[in-house]
């Protein structure tokens, strides 16, 4: 009994003097694997703060009448970067343009295109800049550089500048309104526009009295 109590003692000993030495194997693959390990792809290189100052200068978009003249004169300082999917590029695209789809525009493959010195790209989405500026914010952030935005869309320069073109179509204003609110407000309310001014424009008919006769007889 006594022997066995001996042995126990001994292996605890044994592993009380693994202890130290089993902690500090464990701190040094902790602080290997916090040296070694992979760091982040991409990261900001700007604040949020100088993300706003950007964004509030405006300078990064533009507008259709510059597009019809780097399309006119074929201005190679200028690269168009068509947004969309495949099939919307196929089916047509500013002259020169290179589709890369929004979801892929952080793959390697494209990164010598949309960050590099010798180009300004021009981003450009369907019929919504919102899409378009989204994509060269994150851009922005990391890094990239000539980067613009086309102001408007692929649609809006299709219809109005290329199948159509009028210098009086060039006015392009991203603050126009979304909704018609004087209709929206009349319907709500059950008043017509049209059958209310129409209404307030007819007369009232005009009844004319008729003259009493005067009584005949005498006495």
């Amino acid at each position: 009994m006594k022997m066995d109590h001996q042995l126990g003692h001994k292996e605890h000993q044994k592993v009380s003097n693994l202890l130290p030495t089993i902690g500090l194997i464990s701190v040094l693959i902790i602080i290997l694997g916090l040296v070694f390990m992979n760091s982040p792809k991409n990261s900001y290189k700007i604040s949020v703060n100088e993300m706003k100052e950007v964004v509030l200068e405006r300078q990064y978009l533009l507008r259709p009448p510059k597009v019809i003249d780097i399309l006119q004169n074929s201005d190679t300082m200028y690269q168009f970067i068509d947004l969309r999917s495949a099939p919307e590029y196929l089916e047509g695209h500013l002259k020169g343009a290179i589709n890369i789809p929004k979801h892929k525009i952080l793959l390697d493959e494209y990164k010598d295109i949309l960050n590099q010195d010798n180009k300004i790209n021009v981003l450009y989405y369907s019929d919504d800049q919102c899409i378009a500026c989204s994509a060269w914010m994150l851009l922005r952030q990391l890094g990239y550089k000539n980067n613009m935005v086309l102001q408007s869309g692929y649609q809006f320069i299709k219809a109005n500048m290329i199948d159509d073109f009028s210098p009086m179509k060039a006015g392009y204003s991203d603050e126009r309104p979304l909704y018609n609110y004087n209709e929206a407000i009349n319907s709500n309310s059950g008043v017509s526009s049209t059958n209310s001014s129409s209404n307030t424009n007819q007369m009232m008919p005009i009844v004319k009295k008729k003259n009493k006769k005067k009584e005949e007889g005498g006495c």
